[in-house]
């Protein structure tokens, strides 16, 4: 099941106004919903401990978001308050905004590493 969730948006917006890099989640065009999942979820064996999708049009015409932020809870339930705010940043660094005023789905690349690495050091690894 998938509920949303004050907690991870509150959780955003503290990352959002702590981080830097975050000017399409912090852009009102981009509107986000925030996501518990009460399954695991795995990829290629691994777990995979949250997602961002963007939304296509179609379901846009039905829920006022671009995006979902999905936290997968039997995974995240473990990590500390540190390395959930260490999540959400990688997270929110996947939505991007372009000068157009478009937002898209940024993939995952080694400046988003380092920013993590210089931000958090070595602690951030899961």
């Amino acid at each position: 099941m998938f509920e949303i969730s004050i907690e991870l948006k509150e959780l955003a917006s503290k990352v959002i106004a702590s981080r830097k890099g975050l000017d399409g989640p912090a852009s009102p065009e981009c509107r986000i919903a925030y996501l518990y999942s009460d399954q695991a979820k795995k990829s290629s064996g691994k777990k995979v401990f949250a997602d961002t999708e963007k939304l296509s049009d179609k379901v846009k015409a039905l829920v006022p978001y671009d995006f979902v932020i999905t936290f997968y809870q039997p995974n995240t339930a473990p990590l500390t308050p540190e390395k959930m705010e260490i999540l959400m940043y990688h997270e929110l660094r996947h939505i991007g905004f372009a000068p157009d005023g478009k937002c898209s789905i940024v993939p995952h690349d080694v400046e988003d590493f380092s920013d993590i690495l210089e931000d958090y050091g070595m602690k951030w690894v899961i």
